[in-house]
């Protein structure tokens, strides 16, 4: 163990106060090789008797012809007093040399407390660095919508985590669907591979390393700082393990190369310098590494799980409106222009995105419980009597009790349930008063009666816009809300775009039939 500063100035006094008042010849001051500490310790044993816990005397002994008055050894140096002193200068040399060993004791101690304190504020500094990481991962895993993939918030967090790490270069490999933890492990595939840092490493060296340490790294991270064998150039070292869970797979974290800049950091020694920041990568490294993997690793596993939902939903959607345009298909496409139409008025009326959307689905579902109306009512070519009609206004009752036991939708049930209640209060099934309606049952109102208007029906034919405008403008108050009706007016271009087609048959307008995309992105929007 190399001496201090301040242990060479006391040895130096030392020095000093032998020669100039006590007359000693020489003083000799050896340092103790580190490699030869054990041997050198069993010597001491063996020759020197103690003289407190940390330091060695031997006195009066001959060596090389030479009289050796004193020798103390400490752990980090040897001094060798010798010559020839006159009898009445011994008992000095005897207090001198206890106050030396006393002395050199509690220069020891302080240096070793010295040393651990040092250590111990490195530790916390890398304990801290450790905290504030793992916060700043939590707070974006927070905020981050569940539906985020887990490469948009690596992009967010993770030039941080290059800093923390200490490390050139950072590559993550996600894989497009999660895979069992003893299934082959894909290939990379450049289009989800993230890199951070700037190194002299390439992606290309990425198959390679996962090929030779990938089966270990799942078993346990692989932390390599001599990766020779590998013969990558400018490869010195690496850290490698899955973004993984108990039982699922999602993709990879490569840190490569040990970063040797640290000139920004303030140490309060150079020994916790070396301490903190060392050549190769080690548990601290990895200690972070793993706790940021099981964190993406549990998005990751949240964000399939809720996409599985999502599609799982938007296929039941899509098999409801299959079934109610299979009831009726001369409805067809009745149901996805009302809720395009629907949204734009969500919007015109200043509706959040998130809203629109519901609106959207809601206006899609409206007419669900159709499904259960009898064929005999639902498909007659005459009109209706008052029974037939009786019959026909249940169905939204029946889309509710059909749609309320699904959560997911939950939102769409009071579109579904008062679509024809009227603002005047005689619409059904409740007879529900202006504000009493909830208001995305007064926005599908409006739409779904200009599509029923401008719609062909087996018993009538669709009356023309312009009518269909005047009817809307005359029952604005009496049947629909006025707020509804001016936002219609204010987007009427809009809402023919998406009621028809541009195309013509027999110079008339062709209703525009469902579009499922739009299906899939109002789920993805409302959950």
């Amino acid at each position: 163990m190399q001496r201090t500063n301040t242990q060479s100035e006391f040895l130096e006094k030392l020095i000093t106060l032998a020669s100039e008042t006590l007359g000693v010849e020489f003083l000799i001051i050896d340092e103790f090789e580190e490699t030869a500490s054990g041997l050198e310790q069993q010597q001491q044993q063996e020759l020197f008797k103690s003289s407190g816990n940390l330091v060695q005397v031997e006195t009066a002994s001959i060596e090389a012809g030479v009289q050796i008055l004193f020798k103390i050894s400490t752990d980090f140096g040897k001094v060798t007093i010798g010559g020839s002193l006159s009898a009445k200068l011994d008992e000095w040399i005897i207090k001198l040399v206890n106050s030396t060993a006393n002395l050199l004791d509690k220069e020891i101690v302080l240096t070793r407390c010295s040393l651990f304190l040092d250590e111990y504020s490195a530790q916390i500094s890398r304990d801290f660095e450790e905290l504030v990481w793992t916060r700043d991962l939590a707070v974006q895993l927070q905020q981050s919508d569940i539906r985020v993939p887990i490469s948009k918030l690596v992009q967010e967090v993770f030039s941080s985590l290059l800093q923390t790490v200490q490390a050139s270069q950072i590559f993550v490999f996600q894989y497009s669907r999660p895979i069992g933890r003893a299934a082959p492990i894909p290939e990379v595939d450049k289009r989800s591979l993230q890199s951070f840092g700037s190194g002299p490493v390439s992606a290309q060296s990425i198959p390679q390393i996962l090929s030779e340490f990938g089966r270990q790294a799942r078993q346990k991270i692989v932390v390599n700082n001599h990766p020779h064998s590998l013969g990558i150039e400018d490869l010195a070292s690496f850290i490698l393990l899955p973004i993984q869970n108990h039982d699922s797979e999602f993709g990879w974290i490569l840190v490569v190369n040990r970063a040797d800049d640290c000139s920004n950091t303030n140490y309060e020694s150079e020994e916790a310098r070396n301490e903190f920041h060392q050549d190769e990568f080690g548990t601290f490294e990895a200690g972070i590494l793993q706790s940021t993997s099981i964190a993406l690793a549990t998005q990751a596993k949240n964000t399939f799980l809720h996409c599985e939902e999502e599609e799982l939903l938007i296929g039941i959607v899509r098999a409801l409106i299959n079934a109610v345009d299979a009831k009726d298909p001369d409805t067809r496409g009745h149901s996805d222009r009302v809720a395009k139409v629907s949204r734009r008025l969500a919007q015109e009326l200043g509706f959040e995105e998130q809203k629109c959307e519901q609106v959207y689905l809601a206006g899609l579902l409206h007419d669900i419980g159709k499904i259960g109306i009898s064929d005999n009512v639902l498909l007659k070519r005459d009109s209706l009597t008052h029974e037939e009609y009786e019959h026909l206004k249940l169905h939204p009752v029946i889309g509710y009790n059909v749609l309320k036991d699904l959560d997911r939708v939950s939102y769409v049930l009071p579109g579904v349930l008062y679509h024809h209640e009227t603002y005047d209060g005689r619409g059904y099934p409740e007879g529900l008063v202006a504000e009493e309606i909830p208001l995305i049952a007064r926005i599908i109102a409006v739409a779904d009666a200009f599509d029923a208007m401008t719609s062909d029906r087996p018993y009538r034919k669709g009356i023309p816009i312009s009518e269909a405008e005047n009817r809307l403008k005359e029952n604005r108050g009496p049947q629909w809300d006025p707020d509804v009706i001016a936002a219609f007016f204010s987007s009427t271009d809009d809402i023919y775009e998406i009621s028809f087609s541009d195309q013509k048959s027999d110079g008339k307008l062709q209703k525009k039939n469902v579009d499922f995309d739009f299906i899939t992105h109002a789920v993805g929007l409302t959950h």
